[in-house]
């Protein structure tokens, strides 16, 4: 029997498009321009470009994680109402019955 061998895969899997997207504005703005005009559209590529790099916005997440503590403890209840239900009341008993085989 022969081994296979793995094939090396050389291409990135993560390409960030809004990074190359900013790269590639600025690179066709300047290859039109004349050397004057390139050193402008330059700066002002730089300054529209700065806002659209650092996306680090994580005002969300506290949102998010009270959502999940309400979700907790909404499914807690749930399981202490359905264990007063089942243990202490008779219908605990006519559902084990049902479900005996």
């Amino acid at each position: 029997m022969r081994a296979m061998a793995k094939k090396k895969n050389t291409a990135k899997k993560h390409k960030f498009k809004h990074v190359e997207a900013a790269g590639a504005t600025a690179v066709v703005a300047t290859a039109t321009e004349s050397p004057a005009a390139m050193g402008a559209s330059l700066q002002s590529s730089a300054r529209s470009v700065a806002p659209a790099v650092s996306t680090r916005d994580f005002s969300y997440v506290s949102s998010d994680l009270r959502r999940i503590g309400v979700m907790a403890v909404a499914l807690v209840g749930v399981e202490l109402v359905l264990y007063f239900v089942l243990v202490h009341t008779s219908v605990g008993a006519s559902i084990y019955n049902l479900v005996k085989v």
